[in-house]
């Protein structure tokens, strides 16, 4: 099986796939490859396919022509007429022809264009956080910037739902006058349209983040979210938490999380013991009764119990 690579690390080649659900990121690939060939021959003949393949399109795209100008021929919709025709052209490339392949899904074509000698680009969509995370470092690298880990995590925070969004928002940041982009800069820029939620910064904690903990529970509580559903939020992930150390085999159904949860949950367990987990539901049944009128001060009641989250001891 060929391995997929970053659309950072794509080159020209004579046949290029672009693998994977993200639009995105499949985007991204094939401007790497357009502009990796406007670099090297300033004038070429683009071509893209966007409806069903026809049968020997690619081979009258990909026939010679009388001034041999290089050609970029982009198929968006593949189909087993395109497995085919690439079959044959594979056999006998067109001088400086560079064919691109979007691909989406497992359908069984998809899985037969795989199998052909190409540069296959990672389109998956980034579900795990240490993927978006890794993007943005890679972002700015490209960037010629620098960014400190609590604005990387705020950064994802802020558009954990749209990629298209965050690569926008990294640009953005990096056309700055800041050599180093720091958690203010990122508030000042973003903290507006961020909607907080428990679940952020509950993420925070269970990360051991507590300094960015801690700042998106002070937006989340000026921004009126109710201290209630917060303490609700830790005393949920302990639970799921207190069920996978007793039962490190569990499933996610076991758990009653989906799939990439419990992979999560596999990551924030490291440091935890079944006591410690004890002790911090302990300390959650505390802060519920102090937020819920026992306390005079529950936002330093909260800060205290994502202390412990963040820390992993109570």
């Amino acid at each position: 099986m060929v391995a997929k690579i970053s659309f950072r690390s794509a080159q020209l080649d004579v046949l290029s796939l672009l693998m994977g659900a993200n639009d995105y990121l499949a985007d991204r690939g094939f401007e790497k490859i357009r502009k990796l060939l406007n670099e090297q021959h300033p004038q070429f003949e683009q071509h893209t396919i966007a409806e069903a393949y026809q049968p020997g399109q690619l081979l009258n795209l990909a026939s010679p022509s009388l001034f041999a100008e290089p050609r970029l021929i982009y198929i968006q919709a593949p189909n087993k007429a395109l497995a085919e025709d690439l079959q044959k052209f594979i056999k006998e490339p067109a001088e400086l022809t560079f064919v691109v392949v979007r691909i989406k899904g497992t359908a069984a074509i998809n899985r037969d264009l795989a199998k052909f000698k190409s540069q296959q680009i990672d389109c998956d969509d980034l579900k795990r956080d240490t993927d978006k995370l890794g993007f943005i470092q890679a972002e700015f690298r490209d960037l010629k910037k620098t960014i400190a880990p609590d604005a990387q995590r705020l950064l994802a925070q802020t558009f954990s739902n749209d990629l298209a969004e965050l690569g926008a928002a990294c640009s953005q940041l990096a056309n700055s006058d800041h050599d180093e982009i720091d958690f203010e800069t990122v508030d000042a820029l973003f903290g507006g349209r961020e909607q907080t939620t428990a679940f952020r910064v509950v993420d925070a904690a269970f990360a051991g983040d507590l300094q960015t903990a801690i700042r998106l529970l002070r937006n989340a509580l000026d921004t009126g979210i109710d201290p209630v559903p917060l303490v609700a939020t830790v005393a949920m992930k302990a639970r799921q938490l207190a069920k996978l150390i007793a039962n490190p085999a569990a499933n996610a159904s076991d758990i009653g999380v989906a799939d990439w949860q419990l992979r999560k949950l596999r990551g924030e367990l490291a440091g935890w013991s079944e006591s410690s987990l004890e002790n911090l539901i302990g300390q959650i049944a505390s802060t519920d009764e102090k937020v819920k009128g026992g306390s005079r001060h529950p936002e330093y009641d909260l800060e205290q119990l994502l202390i412990t989250v963040s820390s992993k001891t109570s």
